[in-house]
């Protein structure tokens, strides 16, 4: 298994807190609950002593399931598109999801082990 650095769990911390913030000033409190949820659970993690790489991956599980499905989260936009502060809104809504698909990723992929 490789090692996931501190560094890249708080990232996903930042990029939890940011979707949090975005989402809210969309209007989408329910969703904005769910994102700082995600993110309480990665400040949990992040304070422990010993990484728990079980609460990690069960963590970056239930991420991932928010942007599974044909009405989920992936298809969420903010704002009015009409408007040029909806507009940017989505864009910075979106940039941050791709990260944060990206963040995932990598996490994941550090916390995977391979048999030869």
């Amino acid at each position: 298994m490789q090692r996931v650095e501190k560094w890249r769990i708080q990232e996903l911390a930042l990029l939890l807190q940011q979707l949090y913030k975005l989402l809210m000033k969309g209007n989408n409190s329910e969703w904005a609950n769910v994102f700082l949820h995600f993110h309480q659970e990665t400040v949990k993690i992040l304070s422990r002593d010993e990484l728990s790489v079980e609460a990690l991956r069960r963590l970056i599980h239930n991420i991932v399931n928010c942007f599974d499905g044909f009405h989920s989260f992936t298809n969420l936009s903010l704002g009015r598109e009409d408007s040029d502060s909806g507009s940017e809104l989505n864009h910075d809504f979106n940039q941050t999801k791709m990260r944060l698909l990206a963040v995932l990723s990598e996490i994941d992929s550090r916390t995977t082990i391979y048999t030869h």
